[in-house]
């Protein structure tokens, strides 16, 4: 049984609503473990996983196959993703696959990063600030370029499908 997390992001007018969703994922068959892992997995990286244990290849591809912890009990967080585009992005960034809008979350913090708009750059508390009305960027510098680096080193070298 995988205990799995998804985070879901609502924006209505200039209101930006974030939650989280924890929902459980099971898996059987020949040769499968059977046991509970109780690390947060994301919704994404089922795929990854199913695809992994199938044909015992790592695909790139936004998700991230969780396989080691599955079978050797290795786990690795993957907490990056590519989001669908920010509220007013023209029709064609508005698509995960197309999107130049990333973001990275790790405990109550979450960066919000965009290439090609340099007002799409937030770091947010979201324990403290789930409509995401304080941008702390400026205020925590080394968690910003924690971030950036790890979304250029996990995401940005993904290529989109």
């Amino acid at each position: 049984m995988l205990q799995l997390y998804a985070r879901a992001a609502t924006t209505i007018g200039e209101r930006h609503y974030e939650q989280s969703v924890q929902a459980f994922w099971s898996i059987q068959g020949k040769n499968i473990p059977a046991k509970v892992l109780d690390k947060r997995i994301s919704a994404l990286d089922i795929a990854p996983t199913l695809l992994e244990i199938v044909f015992n290849t790592n695909f790139r591809h936004q998700g991230h196959s969780q396989r080691e912890y599955l079978f050797n009990d290795d786990y690795h967080a993957f907490p990056c993703f590519r989001e669908k585009g920010t509220y007013n992005a023209p029709p064609e960034l508005q698509n995960p696959l197309t999107s130049d809008v990333f973001y990275a979350w790790e405990n109550n913090w979450k960066y919000v990063y965009g290439t090609k708009d340099s007002k799409c750059d937030w770091l947010i508390d979201l324990e403290h600030d789930q409509d995401y009305t304080t941008n702390l960027k400026n205020k925590y510098p080394e968690k910003v370029s924690y971030f950036h680096n790890l979304i250029q080193k996990n995401i940005k070298s993904i290529p989109v499908l």
